[in-house]
């Protein structure tokens, strides 16, 4: 069976793992591309802003790592941005199982800032969980940090005050 059309109303939702950005980033008419208005939510895991796109395409449009350079993936020419690429891929696959941890992302315009500590919160809001459990949730860009090897997802740290203090 081949589709010939679709509409926003034949989705409940759209995931897209690191959507093409070579020749499809310039396109502007929203058909020829992914967008918040292909489905009532649209999720998007952006992991190589060089083969994938780092432009926003969803609801909710999650940058693991700042969206490029996944830890874990060799320096090779190509072969670095295809293991980019794919890691979107692995990080949804790994979402499915939250028992042990969950893709805690957090609302930041930028990595530099997410690295520098200034997007370590979500406010009044929940913090999104990039993956298989993401829900519709406050629209916008969010950052989180993965572990080179699986287990990708890296564990919340508890914070841990045993009443001693050292200095």
């Amino acid at each position: 069976m081949m589709m010939t059309s679709c509409s926003a109303e034949d989705f409940v939702s759209l995931l897209g793992l690191d959507p093409a950005g070579p020749h499809f980033d310039q396109f502007t008419h929203l058909d020829c591309k992914l967008d918040p208005t292909d489905a009532p939510f649209v999720d998007v895991i952006h992991t190589d802003a060089f083969l994938g796109s780092a432009q926003t395409h969803g609801h909710l449009d999650f940058f693991p790592n700042g969206g490029s350079d996944q830890p874990g993936c060799w320096k090779a020419l190509l072969g670095r941005d295809v293991c980019d690429h794919l890691r979107s891929i692995w990080y949804f696959t790994e979402s499915f199982d939250t028992s042990e941890c969950e893709f805690k992302s957090y609302p930041c315009s930028s990595w530099d800032d997410f690295e520098n500590g200034h997007c370590n919160s979500c406010g009044d809001n929940s913090c999104p969980i990039m993956g298989y459990h993401a829900k519709d949730g406050a629209p916008g860009v969010y950052m989180l940090e993965t572990n080179g090897d699986q287990p990708y997802c890296v564990p919340e740290e508890e914070e841990e005050d045993d009443g001693w203090w050292f200095w």
